[in-house]
């Protein structure tokens, strides 16, 4: 599962140049753990948030590889204040996933984006967060309890691309 920052943080809301990076950067990823997971004999599956951002940029990476995708969206209607052009491109990441978890009722509250992530959590067997360190937002708290849960985490600079385990 992948954990980031929305696109405010990534560069903007127009396909920046860091968001471009951070594709890449995330297919090499992907590589080494489908590689990882054939010699287990399993396949791999990717689990995102949907949200803009690193949730969407993970979902397009698997795709792309074409590495299972499961969508753990918050509440139907997350997307319902996005712009239009946002909510085509999430409808159609949404439509190419294996499958679609609603982890609420439908309806805004931000409890629910934290449920959201450690449903995520509780269901990975490794997390990955696209995160620049600071505290604060929604990444940081997933990955905090990531840690509490000891789940082994990527963590990956949204700048830098510099990786490490936490």
């Amino acid at each position: 599962m992948l954990t980031g920052h929305r696109p405010h943080k990534l560069g903007g809301y127009n396909n920046s140049e860091v968001q471009n990076r951070i594709e890449l950067k995330l297919a090499e990823v992907l590589d080494r753990a489908n590689k990882l997971a054939h010699q287990k004999g399993k396949e791999l599956t990717v689990l995102t948030g949907m949200a803009l951002g690193a949730d969407q940029i993970w979902a397009k990476a698997a795709m792309l590889k074409g590495v299972k995708v499961i969508a753990f969206v918050p509440f139907a209607g997350q997307e319902n204040k996005w712009p239009q052009h946002a909510r085509e491109h999430y409808y159609d990441l949404l439509s190419k996933c294996h499958k679609v978890v609603y982890c609420s009722k439908a309806g805004y509250a931000a409890w629910k984006l934290h449920k959201r992530d450690k449903d995520m959590v509780n269901n990975a067997d490794y997390c990955i967060a696209v995160w620049d360190g600071n505290s604060g937002s929604g990444t940081a708290n997933t990955v905090l309890y990531a840690k509490q849960e000891n789940k082994p985490l990527l963590h990956i600079h949204p700048f830098s691309l510099d990786e490490r385990w936490l």
